[in-house]
């Protein structure tokens, strides 16, 4: 599963009436898709879950769009 399609499963997973099909890739996605913060650490441990990649507290703020996420596995999974 590319990285962008793991984001959106993890967001589905946790927020099921969230359309990801037209949730914007290049906007705050917690903001856009009315998600909390208990939301947001769900979508992270899905996402941990299913690549295995951990995000640390301190790289939260890396991680607010889609495309950001996205990158941010991407870069993490490669390493």
């Amino acid at each position: 599963m590319n990285p962008r399609e793991t984001v959106f499963a993890a967001i589905r997973k946790v927020a099921p009436d969230v359309d990801t099909t037209t949730l914007p890739t290049d906007v705050d996605f917690r903001d856009e898709a009315e998600l909390d913060s208990m939301d947001f650490i769900g979508i992270l441990t899905a996402v941990q879950e299913a690549t295995g990649v951990e995000v640390p507290e301190t790289d939260y703020p890396l991680i607010t769009t889609v495309d950001d996420f996205a990158e941010y596995l991407a870069s993490r999974s490669a390493a």
